[in-house]
């Protein structure tokens, strides 16, 4: 790529160019597979975090427990010689009383440790929402802004390697800034609009924030573990049913991620979670009649 300056024709490696673009060598960026790994682990073993996930896992238990614990009631009220047909009836409704209120109050509590999960990392903004440009930066970074604006899709590219080369924060904000307003604009379609969106992912992949991420982690295992209990609500009266959930893995984003006993992959862990957040596992698994689950798509 070539970009023009006072008349002359610059590489973006040359020396002026590397000043005009403000780039500093610094120390490597952390891979993104790193930053994974680290959010993570800072959720899941976190103090401001970590509890309310262990507390969240265990209700599942408690849901199970208190299934298991209905059926029980309900048979020995059954078979009670003494009970007349409106004493029985008025027994079932008392025992489904306490059963409801036990259920309210486990959800309640694990609803709170959700809400309180999503809340400790609030969600950042997404890279070049805004425009920022540091009062060391406004000699180079608004005549970047123009050159990028004005220049090629390949253009654009080279400038947006150069950022992720230097790992300057700043210049990537301001191309990923002039990338969105002009991609919504519809100034970039056509042949150009694949690689000027291509850039823009790779620049907010490559800056990408530890707590950004933790964000991220956070809400969707915080939407797996809030599905699952839902789903394990509704299986309040038929507590046979859960072996089938089982089998399908339905809920296994209750288990800890250290109960397998191996040293945890904790980057493998995010993007499981990741991937899997907002389609819990429960929720495209529906109970046949005859206690078996059709899977309507696959379910690892």
């Amino acid at each position: 790529m070539r970009i023009v300056r006072s008349g002359r024709l610059l590489s973006p490696r040359d020396a002026n160019v590397v000043r005009l673009l403000g780039g500093r060598p610094t120390e490597p960026a952390a891979t993104l597979g790193a930053k994974q790994a680290q959010a993570a682990l800072q959720v899941e073993r976190g103090g401001k975090t970590g509890p309310r996930l262990a507390r969240t896992r265990a209700a599942l238990g408690k849901v199970r427990a208190l299934a298991t614990a209905l059926a029980s009631g309900r048979r020995a009220i059954n078979e009670d010689p003494t009970h007349s047909d409106a004493s029985r009836n008025a027994a079932h409704s008392a025992l489904r009383q306490r059963g409801d209120d036990e259920l309210e109050q486990v959800l309640a509590t694990a609803g709170d440790d959700l809400d309180g999960i999503e809340a400790a990392y609030p969600a950042e903004p997404p890279l070049g929402s805004r425009l920022v440009i540091p009062n060391d930066r406004v000699g180079d970074l608004p005549t970047i802004a123009n050159l990028a604006e004005r220049g090629t899709a390949q253009q654009f590219q080279s400038l947006a390697e150069q950022a992720v080369a230097d790992d300057d924060l700043h210049l990537g904000s301001v191309l990923a800034f002039v990338a969105r307003s002009n991609l919504a604009a519809g100034r970039w379609s056509g042949a150009d609009r694949a690689p000027i969106e291509d850039a823009l992912a790779h620049l907010a992949e490559h800056f990408t924030t530890v707590p950004g991420l933790m964000a991220s982690y956070a809400a969707a295992v915080a939407d797996l573990l809030r599905s699952g209990l839902t789903t394990a609500a509704r299986l309040l009266d038929q507590p046979d049913a859960f072996s089938a959930y089982d089998a399908a893995a339905a809920f296994r984003h209750f288990a800890d991620p250290g109960d397998a006993g191996s040293p945890v992959d904790w980057g493998e862990q995010f993007r499981r979670v990741v991937r899997d957040g907002g389609v819990a596992a429960a929720d495209v698994l529906h109970l046949q009649r005859d206690g078996s689950l059709a899977v309507p798509r696959p379910v690892e």
